[in-house]
């Protein structure tokens, strides 16, 4: 980090320290591709691959592997219970992955929460 070409901007600062304050979808995605990073003692990185479909389709992405062919729709969230709010149907879901698992509803969704590393098992199966 010490290549970065590091200055000294007030203003930059400033909108900085604001948005530090803001949670966007787009930290979570950062954070979820970080920690699939991290385990990659455990899993063959080069097998795993997020796949983005366009901003305005449902879900956000796709998460598959080449070694066992096994794929998950995933939506992105800020907040689990954007899900919800958003009004997403649950049957074309696989995993949410989202910073804050905020709220405990009946989900036959698996919530992963990136600020804590958990995955929330689903209180109820899905419907077919």
């Amino acid at each position: 980090m010490k290549k970065f070409p590091w200055r000294k901007d007030a203003e930059l600062l400033a909108e900085a320290e604001k948005l530090e304050n803001r949670l966007y979808e787009n930290e979570g995605i950062f954070m979820f591709g970080f920690q699939l990073g991290c385990i990659s003692e455990s899993v063959d990185m080069t097998c795993l691959h997020v796949c983005f479909r366009s901003p305005t389709l449902f879900p956000d992405a796709v998460l598959y592997r080449d070694d066992t062919g096994e794929v998950l729709n995933i939506e992105f969230e800020s907040f689990s219970s954007n899900f919800e709010a958003h009004g997403h149907p649950e049957e074309k879901c696989d995993l949410i992955v989202c910073q804050y698992h905020d709220k405990e509803w009946v989900n036959p969704i698996p919530v992963y929460e990136t600020s804590s590393l958990t995955l929330h098992k689903p209180k109820r199966e899905k419907s077919e």
